[in-house]
């Protein structure tokens, strides 16, 4: 198990590239807002738009208020 995990901790340059590459490219293509460390930025909501929901999250159910973009 410990040569296991020295195997997975000594990556190549390359394969560091490869990595940083495809994290890159989930980012670039993700739909949710994702700050990168410093960024500012300002939201601006529609309170008329916000609305309590009935969501489940580890096996437990409450509520949570959303903010809805779509028209």
């Amino acid at each position: 198990m410990a040569s296991q995990n020295r195997q997975q901790q000594e990556l190549s340059e390359k394969a560091r590239q490869n990595l940083q590459h495809n994290a890159e490219l989930r980012n670039k293509d993700s739909k949710f807002f994702n700050p990168q460390l410093g960024e500012k930025s300002i939201w601006i909501f529609d309170a008329e738009k916000i609305q309590p929901v009935e969501k489940e999250f580890d096996g437990r159910k409450g509520e949570i208020s959303i903010h809805n973009t779509r028209p």
